[in-house]
């Protein structure tokens, strides 16, 4: 049965009911210790899973899984590995039922914004690679381009021996990454450039930088990218409902 978004509405009642039924020195506690969004977004979790239950051919799949993932061999491992977590055997299988789940049940609520998410996503999703180098002495850094652009020097020889980033420790080299958080001015130039292009030197605060494309792998709005961003709506609305319900928590019990 498909979950819909009426359900969500339905939970963030029932929760926020429930929690101010609760004794106040526990809501407390939680509040202290900076604990009440998380355990609001597990109850908000826990809920939409409600419902769902694991066959015991895939809870012996997902914990041989899970054990294999962790290089656990046998019982006595995995409830040594438990005991360490805090958990008893029931909340991992529950642990493994959420993970089981969860994709599938944003896919029912979300896929069809999740195109439109992955549109407004995609300059953070787009993966670049590319050399860089940054000096403090423009000259330097105008000598530097040219024995790299006359192809006198490699760009990865330079950078190891003259730039002044932590980029000196991987030749150069950065990424594959999201360019999503770098400078506006480098992010602009990386965004204009073509790959094996040069950038000649330019400034940014203290540093003057030049930097070479070297790769460029766009996203691509697929079936696995379709979960993904339905998975991160999903997350968005726990979050949102849960900070709500938290709103309402603390301003009932405060006054």
């Amino acid at each position: 049965m498909k979950i819909n978004l009426f359900v969500l509405d339905n939970i963030e009642l029932k929760i926020e009911k429930n929690l101010l039924s609760l004794p106040i020195d526990f809501i407390d506690n939680l509040i202290k210790t900076n604990l009440l969004l998380t355990y609001i977004e597990r109850l908000i979790t826990q809920s939409l899973l409600m419902e769902k239950e694991l066959a015991k051919e895939d809870e012996i799949k997902l914990n041989n899984a899970y054990c294999k993932s962790h290089r656990i061999k046998n019982e006595e491992e995995l409830n040594h590995d438990l005991h360490e977590q805090g958990i008893r055997y029931k909340d991992h299988i529950n642990n493994l039922k959420t993970s089981f789940y969860i994709s599938n049940i944003a896919m029912d609520m979300y896929e069809v914004k999740a195109e439109a998410h992955f549109l407004k996503r995609k300059d953070q999703l787009d993966q670049y690679t590319y050399s860089l180098l940054r000096v403090k002495d423009s000259d330097l850094a105008y000598e530097l381009y040219l024995q790299i652009e006359s192809k006198e020097n490699n760009f990865t020889d330079i950078s190891r021996k003259y730039s002044e980033g932590p980029e000196k420790n991987t030749n150069g080299i950065i990424g594959p990454a999201s360019i999503e958080r770098t400078h506006p001015l480098l992010k602009e130039k990386l965004k204009s450039s073509s790959k094996g292009n040069l950038s000649q030197p330019f400034k940014i605060e203290q540093w003057w930088v030049f930097t070479r494309l070297e790769d460029k792998v766009e996203a691509t709005f697929n079936d696995t990218m379709k979960a993904k961003m339905s998975l991160e709506l999903l997350n968005i609305s726990i979050t949102s409902i849960s900070k709500r319900i938290a709103y309402k928590v603390i301003k009932s019990i405060n006054n």
